[in-house]
């Protein structure tokens, strides 16, 4: 008889003599054999835990990867419905080294724009009871380099007109670096500028795109020779950086102009004007940004003071301008006055010949081809270029004249450039000139000499270039 039996068999002998005593024992014993059998379900569990250890959540099998051009999309399967989250590393040779960025539930991750080359990213699952994959499985992203642009240039004067093209790019490029002769010379937003260059001669130009990332793509180059203009030098240049000119549907956002807005529409009537409840209406209709629907006209006019008259000026506007969306054409008129009060009738086009001048007004007018149009206009600048005069004549040059044989100028010189001596001669005649450079010059004084040095009596014909 076992041990249970006889514990049994002694109970059921008490069921006469004492029933309370039966009936107590009787629940004592239902309840041990009760437990009993809780016990060997739970011996039974845990025999079925592997030696190795507890449980083991299912391995990812599939992570991929995709790109916005502002962002990188990682996505991934459940492998199935024990898996609750999810936990992703970067970099590392394993899972053991890699940093971890994320613990998430769902099945995609948005990350931030990455360099160029290769990142590896690994991710495992976290099952209900927080057991995670054994093995982590790796996904390798690849972005590749910024492609090339292709420059053209435009030679106006002395003003360069660049346009590129946009480079092949997963991300958005953010801006463009330009440099002269392998220096810096400033950077470009969008895929147009106009470069002044105060003298004349050939250049190196490059430009390189540098994406959202910081990732620098190959510079594209091209020479261009600028002629100096004939009859004008640069004079005198005022920047407009802070662009508080008067504005009319244009609104200033970080040092630039937005062109066009609506300036004075509040939050709740942008909505209600539109019969949009939500942003995601706006959305839904078409109007990415906020600032849409946008003004199909707006202006920006801007007063320059040069603090003096000036005579003989050619008045040139530069300025940058980035399109954000849709397309935005510039009219400009230009005019000018001694006492910014009269000023000239206006001239449509972005330079003018002033006969004398010191005060400047520049009026634009933005026109977007629809209501998505958006443009940002900025780094105004306007430039004085001041007329350069040629003066010449033939002059019988003196040996006797001590001090040189003078020559008056035939033209009221404020400054001279350039005094050039010729001779027609078979036998070498050499010609020099004495110059005091000093305002308002009326003359300087010419020497001939022969091939032994000596002063001899010779016709010299001379040019002088300078500004009146």
């Amino acid at each position: 008889m076992s041990e249970v039996d006889r514990i049994r068999s002694l109970i059921n002998g008490l069921q006469l003599k004492q029933p309370k005593l039966y009936e107590a024992l009787s629940a004592i014993a239902k309840a041990l054999e009760n437990l009993d059998e809780t016990l060997a379900t739970v011996r039974s569990e845990i025999n079925a835990i592997p030696e190795s250890g507890l449980p083991i959540a299912p391995n990812v099998t599939i992570f991929t990867y995709s790109f916005t051009p502002r962002n990188v999309i990682l996505r991934w399967e459940q492998p199935d419905t024990s898996i609750f989250s999810y936990e992703i590393k970067i970099g590392g040779t394993g899972w053991d080294d890699a940093s971890s960025i994320l613990t998430s539930s769902t099945l995609s991750a948005v990350f931030d724009p990455l360099p160029v080359g290769t990142t590896t990213y690994w991710i495992k699952g976290i099952d209900f009871d927080g057991n995670e994959s054994m093995e982590a499985l790796q996904l390798d992203v690849i972005v590749p380099p910024i492609g090339n642009i292709t420059i053209t240039a435009e030679v106006i004067d002395n003003n360069v007109l660049f346009r590129w093209t946009e480079p092949v790019s997963t991300f958005v490029i953010d801006y463009f670096n330009i440099y002269r002769d392998s220096i810096l010379i400033g950077r470009q937003d969008g895929t147009f500028t106009v470069i002044f260059e105060s003298v004349g001669g050939t250049f190196e130009y490059s430009i390189e795109p540098i994406d959202i990332a910081g990732n620098i793509g190959p510079e594209s180059s091209i020479s261009v020779e600028v002629r100096q203009p004939p009859d004008f030098d640069l004079l005198a240049t005022l920047d407009d950086s802070t662009l508080n000119g008067t504005k009319v549907n244009t609104i200033i956002n970080d040092s630039r102009l937005l062109c066009n807005v609506n300036t004075v529409e509040t939050w709740q009537e942008h909505f209600v004007d539109n019969s949009w409840a939500h942003i995601q209406d706006q959305i839904d209709a078409d109007y990415p940004l906020y600032i849409q629907p946008t003004p199909l006209t707006g202006s920006y006019e801007k007063i320059f003071d040069f603090g003096a008259i000036f005579d003989g000026i050619i008045i040139t506007l530069i300025w940058n301008q980035n399109q954000i969306s849709g397309t935005t054409t510039i009219d400009i008129e230009l005019s000018y006055s001694d006492d910014n009060v009269t000023y000239s009738t206006p001239v449509v086009g972005r330079s003018v010949f002033a006969p004398s001048v010191r005060y400047v007004k520049a009026h634009f007018d933005f026109t977007g081809s629809d209501d998505t149009a958006l443009m940002e206009f900025y780094e105004l600048q306007v430039n004085l270029n001041i007329k350069v005069e040629t003066d010449s004549g033939l002059i019988q040059a003196d040996k006797d004249d001590v001090d040189g044989t003078v020559v008056e100028f035939n033209k009221d010189f404020r400054d001279i450039n350039s005094i050039i001596l010729t001779t027609d001669s078979l036998e070498p005649v050499y010609a020099i000139y004495d110059f005091v450079d000093i305002p308002n010059p009326t003359e300087f004084y010419v020497f001939a000499y022969d091939s032994a040095g000596i002063r001899i009596d010779y016709p010299v014909s001379w040019m002088a270039r300078g500004i009146t």
